[in-house]
């Protein structure tokens, strides 16, 4: 999650947007099936034509019903890969 943006974490219900990560796993281990997890992020939402400052902001969220299995799944997961450097495009030789 990126600085400087407000973000809003739930866990059936829970709040754990100020929880540390040891707090967090612990109430995803502790959650009853179905565990719904809730991210809501505000973000900036400006009118047409409006300057900036008169910007509202909106709540957006996504909603996904998620297993304990694959919560412990992913906890055992490593760090994601470093993307592959992008190749130069293959060159035909010239006639």
């Amino acid at each position: 999650m990126r600085r400087g943006e407000e973000f809003e974490r739930k866990v059936n219900g829970k709040d754990l947007s100020k929880a540390t990560h040891e707090q967090a796993v612990e109430a995803f281990k502790t959650a009853k099936e179905p565990i719904v997890v809730q991210v809501l992020r505000r973000t900036p939402r400006t009118k047409a034509f409006a300057p900036p400052h008169e910007s509202q902001l909106v709540d957006v969220g996504t909603q996904t019903d998620i297993t304990f299995e694959h919560i412990m799944a992913l906890s055992k997961m490593g760090s994601p890969t470093p993307p592959v450097s992008v190749l130069d495009p293959y060159l035909l030789p010239e006639e």
